[in-house]
């Protein structure tokens, strides 16, 4: 199921939302340990983030336009489901090899981050998802992962992080993380990639699919269920974090204080931006020299090769 959900709070092109919501991850053919899947009803926390983000938004009346598109499913096993080895194309037609079928997350968010530029057109672009185990290992679960391209949303996220008492880490988009995942000659794309470091090659991955200013928001450590968390938060229960640090930099972005990477000026991130073409096969980080338009939603349900129900 695809689930679309928007919220105008002002006019201008909308924020969009992209958030993973896999309600259960056994991991597929690649099996996870039983004990490693007890948390795994959580691999949709990115979505439930996201929707509370929203609902905060219309109750505050914050003026800004966000659009959620968040694909929901299930990571299991089936005669139908992914194999190792297996070849798929993305919506601008990128191949993409199968190395790992639990690392689902990133397949979902893909098709789902290129249908909400092409339909909605938005000034910047985040990505909020419990997508590597990486993470975890690198914060302990006291922070959770940052990944952008532009210095102003960095800071605002960090602002905003500091408000809500939950606090993001900016990691690194490199190219060495790029060519990682691109040394294969056959496809254009590996779901897993050759190297150690699992949360930036996971943004790696969905830099490939994103046009414009984005930020990606790695939430595995403090997304799922709560362990050395603060009190308030009982240990057997999903966390709901980090919704307050997104509310908060929403409400950043509604005040039009971010700066551009080469603007020293305030800018209104909602009107100064251009509005978004979806990057060509093999395009991939390179500042979408290469870009096909599509006409809008109906163009891009057609051009992909799965179609969506979707919910409003």
């Amino acid at each position: 199921m695809f689930l679309e959900c928007e919220y105008r709070g002002t006019d201008g092109p909308p924020v969009l939302l992209a958030a993973k919501g896999v309600t259960f991850d056994s991991g597929g053919l690649c099996l996870k340990r039983p004990e490693d899947m007890v948390e795994n009803r959580g691999s949709m926390a990115g979505a439930a983030v996201a929707l509370a983000a929203i609902k905060a938004l219309a109750l505050m009346k914050v003026p800004v336009n966000v659009v959620a598109v968040i694909p929901l499913c299930e990571n299991m096993i089936s005669g139908q489901c992914m194999k190792v080895g297996d070849m798929v194309r993305a919506l601008n037609n990128l191949s993409i090899q199968i190395e790992d079928t639990d690392m689902e997350g990133r397949l979902v968010l893909a098709d789902a981050l290129l249908y909400g530029q092409a339909a909605h057109r938005p000034a910047l672009v985040l990505d909020v998802a419990t997508l590597t185990h990486g993470i975890l290992l690198a914060t302990g679960g006291g922070a959770f992962g940052a990944f952008t391209n532009h210095a102003g949303l960095w800071g605002a996220l960090r602002a905003a992080g500091g408000g809500a008492g939950d606090r993001p880490w900016r990691l690194p988009l490199w190219g060495y993380y790029q060519r990682q995942i691109t040394n294969e000659p056959a496809v254009d794309l590996r779901n897993k990639g050759s190297g150690l470091a699992t949360a930036c090659l996971g943004a790696a991955f969905l830099k490939n699919f994103v046009c414009g200013d984005w930020l990606h928001l790695d939430i595995t450590g403090v997304g799922k269920l709560a362990h050395s968390q603060p009190p308030y938060l009982d240990q057997r229960r999903m966390t709901g974090r980090p919704a307050r640090t997104l509310i908060y930099l929403f409400e950043e972005i509604s005040k039009g204080c971010l700066k551009k990477e080469s603007d020293p000026s305030p800018v209104g991130v909602l009107s100064a931006i251009r509005p978004l073409e979806v990057p060509a096969r093999g395009v991939a980080g390179r500042r979408c020299g290469r870009t096909r338009r599509v006409a809008g939603p109906a163009a891009a349900a057609a051009a992909s090769p799965r179609r969506h129900a979707i919910t409003h």
